[in-house]
């Protein structure tokens, strides 16, 4: 292979309104961090709707996300976002749609900046940990904060939107601090053994059945 170019989105009309995007592409997130950091606003769609664009009704699904057009240089700014991210970025006309929500719906949820903190340290899986950290902040640029289990019990966690626990062993992790940050709206994410750890200390819903 002598020329493996990503290939570049587009933006698709001009909008003094919004516009829209869908969450297929490998590099979303990296563009919904970027216009998040930038300041502009950002809700996602709870329930699909259709809008004419061109003249034909085209279909959007769930976890379409919708940018507000509150600065002027909205165009250049997804212009370079696209062409970077393979993003395709499509101009509303109107908040009113065919099918579906509207543009305007409360359907429609406020997309927050995320503050990730991932545990780290003597019991976590380093190989699963290494990947998650990659991923986020080498490719999609989503920093986070790597804070080892034996001070996780002492720091204030209310200021994270997300805490990864990876695949290893929890026996250390105050259940009762993990549980008090899920309750108050946090948002626990886990993976293999971490997960088991959640759902045996009934953090969440999560169980598992014997295999």
């Amino acid at each position: 292979i002598d020329n493996n170019t990503f290939p570049s989105g587009k933006v698709i009309g001009t909008s003094s309104i919004s516009y829209v995007y869908e969450w297929d592409s490998y590099y979303a997130p990296r563009a919904t961090y970027e216009l998040l950091e930038k300041g502009f606003t950002l809700k996602y769609a709870s329930e699909p709707f259709t809008v004419v664009l061109d003249g034909k009704e085209r279909e959007f699904s769930y976890g379409t996300v919708q940018i507000f057009a509150n600065d002027n240089n909205i165009k250049t700014v997804l212009e370079e976002l696209a062409k970077r991210d393979g993003v395709d970025f499509y101009a509303m006309e109107t908040g009113l749609t065919v099918k579906g929500i509207n543009l305007g719906s409360e359907k429609f949820r406020l997309l927050q900046k995320p503050n990730v903190l991932m545990l780290t340290g003597d019991g976590v899986d380093a190989n699963d940990a290494g990947e998650i950290w990659h991923l986020l902040d080498q490719r999609v640029n989503i920093p986070l904060v790597l804070a080892d289990i034996s001070i996780v019990n002492r720091i204030d966690l209310s200021g994270y939107s997300h805490i990864i626990v990876n695949s290893g062993r929890y026996s250390g992790l105050s259940q009762d601090k993990i549980k008090a940050y899920v309750q108050s709206g946090g948002t626990l994410i886990t993976l293999g053994q971490g997960a088991v750890w959640a759902a045996s200390n009934k953090i969440g819903s999560a169980s598992f059945k014997a295999s």
